[in-house]
């Protein structure tokens, strides 16, 4: 069954056909009715009931995915519909980046658990959301906090920052390197009024007009200036001094547990996550923040960006397996050369497969090609001969995945 994925128009998505995620949504319709003059930020595809959005909709049938689900549960798979509560325990976005996204992190299933039962109309799901991702040309990212050491050199270059964050705090931290002391400047940094982050942000970048070029690189200069750009005199602008920032390269993937906090800067991916919704956003945003929950549900790990890349294996010549540590998905990528024939097997479960690249017949000689997004009920075979060279997503539940806290991790 085709469907139709939810298209979102958030600020932050790029514009016109310069977006992945615009181009693959009217792929999908069929028809080239871009605007280019509308940021289009993310292709959603999900069993979820959308609020404010037409839902993933089965093409066909013209109905929800979620309401076909509601009432055919079993078209999930028994095992999958048994231990995932009758629901659709994934979804996929493509996502499309001009600017940075809220500086945030999601809660673990602990966490997720506690929010839903205290505030349900905010949280309204008891579910974690670890996330894969995968770079499509290139994807720009803030993600976990930096090892120490580079924090503290930041600390000691950047003075202006004691007007946001007592100084007294940056000494403790400094001196005892603790996480206790790191959470109580992340708290004054994400409380910092308007007016504090101004007068901070005005006097550091004063003093950086008149500094060289290896002064401004010894402080992210660049970086800082442009979320400045984008977020004036917001919290965030701050936050590369504290979490890793680094660029995937095309294809690349890497995976962010609950509780890792993030933010996509700049490109386009492919992210894979659990179902839920729940995110607790605490900058480069105008949404509503919760930093005292933040600090409850963040990991304060000291991390590189090596910690977070994924590493696939090799299932033959055309398939590379991704399945990180949780049951609700695993991802299959398809790369089958022009005249070749394929079969994708048949699983105990459903599926949903996306053709980002490339085009084949299928058996009954429907064409699938850029923008194809197609739910395949359980025990059901694919079989097709390539026309032009093809790329294809297929993500599935995954209820024998691996344990551990990284799974088949680099």
């Amino acid at each position: 069954m085709e469907l139709w994925g939810e298209i979102a128009l958030d600020d932050w998505g790029k514009v016109g056909h310069r977006s992945k995620a615009g181009i693959y949504y009217w792929h999908s319709k069929k028809r080239d009715l871009i605007d280019e003059d509308t940021c289009y930020s993310t292709v959603i595809f999900s069993g979820n009931k959308s609020e404010g959005r037409c839902p993933t909709t089965i093409a066909s049938r013209y109905e929800a995915l979620y309401l076909f689900i509601k009432d055919k549960p079993q078209v999930l798979g028994t095992r999958c519909a048994a231990m995932h509560n009758n629901h659709l325990p994934f979804q996929v976005k493509i996502r499309s980046l001009r600017k940075a996204m809220p500086l945030a992190c999601h809660p673990s299933k602990e966490h997720a658990e506690r929010l839903h039962r205290l505030d349900p109309e905010r949280y309204r799901c008891d579910e974690h959301k670890p996330k894969l991702i995968v770079a499509k040309l290139s994807l720009e990212m803030l993600a976990g906090f930096r090892p120490k050491e580079e924090i503290f050199s930041f600390l000691s270059d950047i003075p202006e920052l004691a007007i946001v964050v007592p100084y007294v705090t940056i000494q403790d931290y400094l001196y005892s390197g603790k996480i206790m002391h790191l959470k109580r400047m992340l708290y004054f940094l994400m409380s910092a009024t308007h007016q504090e982050m101004k007068l901070s942000l005005d006097i550091f970048f004063e003093r950086m007009n008149k500094a060289d070029d290896s002064q401004r690189s010894a402080v992210l200069f660049n970086v800082l200036r442009t979320l400045h750009d984008q977020y004036p005199y917001d919290c965030g602008v701050y936050a590369p001094l504290f979490f890793n920032r680094f660029t995937m390269a095309p294809g690349t993937a890497i995976f962010l547990p609950s509780g890792t906090v993030h933010s996509y800067l700049l490109g386009d991916c492919l992210e894979i996550s659990t179902r839920s919704e729940n995110i607790v956003r605490v900058g480069l945003t105008d949404l509503y923040k919760n930093v005292d929950e933040f600090l409850e549900i963040a990991d304060f790990t000291s991390t590189n960006p090596e910690s977070f890349a994924y590493r696939p294996t090799v299932l033959d010549k055309y398939v590379l397996s991704f399945t990180p540590p949780t049951t609700e998905f695993g991802v299959f990528r398809i790369c089958v050369p022009a005249e070749d024939d394929y079969a994708i097997k048949e699983r105990e479960s459903c599926s949903m497969l996306l053709v980002t690249r490339g085009s084949a017949m299928l058996e009954d000689s429907t064409i699938i090609k850029l923008g194809t997004t197609l739910f395949l009920l359980p025990y059901h075979t694919i079989k097709f001969k390539v026309r032009k060279d093809i790329t294809i997503y297929l993500v599935y539940p995954n209820p024998d995945a691996p344990h551990g806290e990284f799974g088949n991790l680099f």
